[in-house]
């Protein structure tokens, strides 16, 4: 069967093609008469417009695309469903890339959005690709950092006040008898890392026991990791509490805590980030900064829109910092 064009549907609405086209642009911007007679011959003809050829016309297309390092993590796949019913109700399609955290594969990716004439790219960075996001930005402007920063950049970004939760939440655990910390972190290159971390240091610096390095295990990002780097401060038989910075950390600490008899809270103090459902999850209560992944999700994509729509090609970029709740049982 052959394709349905615009020429078939001007033919059976008895209008020019023109008038077709302003159609599909804008139904509003033509009379009435000719708008139900279009309408009526698409129906009947089950036209299908070409999307591709409109926006390329334009020079862009109705999707924004996201880039974020982990969509298992539920602050990311949570965030990521806000931002994506935010677009729909705005008529945008949005395109989930995950880089694993690899900052190759992070540059492939946006470039590749680029190339398909995306309005707009969402990115929770990696943290090494400084350089090259100030060179993309130059002729691509459309993009804004989320839960993750490049404080060299001026571009847009939407996170939280990483290095205050941090003190917040170890001044609590200091207050409540913490004295030797161990810390588990994320990826070290990421900025949300490096924040936490400083907030937990100039805690315990303030309190006077501050943290060297070995006091620190970095980049526990899957099950495994986690699990190894709890089951090595346990180990270690020096700490009495544990600082963690990636909310899934809970389970692999809870995990080893259990296998050698031990109580959360009772033999060692935990805290560190968490979100509402994961929280329910893990069947116990901790200190904890409580990360709000709808919030973030709605302000990213209205940021994003705002830039899109409005076109305000030298909008000043803005950083907006999320306010969160330190919870504490």
């Amino acid at each position: 069967m052959a394709k349905v064009t615009i020429i078939d549907v001007a033919n059976r609405a008895g209008v020019s093609i023109s008038t077709v086209s302003r159609y599909l642009k804008d139904a509003g911007s033509i009379n009435p008469v000719s708008s139900a007679k279009i309408d009526l011959a698409i129906r009947e003809l089950n036209y299908v417009p070409n999307s591709f050829a409109r926006n390329l016309k334009r020079g862009s297309a109705d999707l924004i695309g996201v880039v974020e390092p982990d969509i298992s993590q539920s602050f990311f796949s949570r965030t990521v469903k806000s931002v994506n019913n935010i677009l729909y109700q705005n008529g945008y399609m949005l395109l989930v890339c995950d880089s694993d955290f690899q900052p190759r594969k992070e540059q492939f990716l946006i470039n590749r959005l680029i190339e398909q004439n995306v309005s707009g790219i969402l990115l929770a960075t990696t943290g090494k690709n400084a350089e090259f996001l100030r060179k993309i930005s130059e002729r691509f402007p459309n993009i804004v950092l989320f839960d993750r920063e490049e404080e060299s950049l001026s571009l847009d970004c939407v996170v939280e006040d990483n290095e205050e939760n941090g003190y917040r939440l170890t001044k609590h655990l200091i207050d409540q008898g913490g004295r030797r910390i161990a810390v588990l972190t994320g990826m070290s290159f990421a900025s949300s890392t490096r924040q936490r971390l400083a907030g937990i240091c100039r805690a315990a610096e303030e309190a006077g026991i501050p943290l060297s390095a070995k006091d620190t295990y970095m980049n526990g990002t899957n099950k495994e990791v986690i699990q190894e780097n709890a089951a090595r401060i346990l180990e270690a038989g020096i700490y009495d509490t544990i600082i963690f910075t990636i909310p899934r950390s809970i389970f692999g600490i809870q995990s080893v805590l259990e296998s050698r008899g031990m109580q959360l809270g009772k033999d060692v103090l935990v805290g560190g980030w968490s979100n509402r459902e994961l929280f329910q999850q893990s069947g116990v209560r901790y200190p904890a900064i409580f990360q709000d992944a709808d919030q973030m999700g709605t302000t990213v994509a209205n940021r994003i829109l705002r830039r899109v729509n409005l076109r305000e090609e030298f909008l000043p970029s803005e950083r907006i910092v999320l306010e969160t709740e330190l919870y504490i049982p």
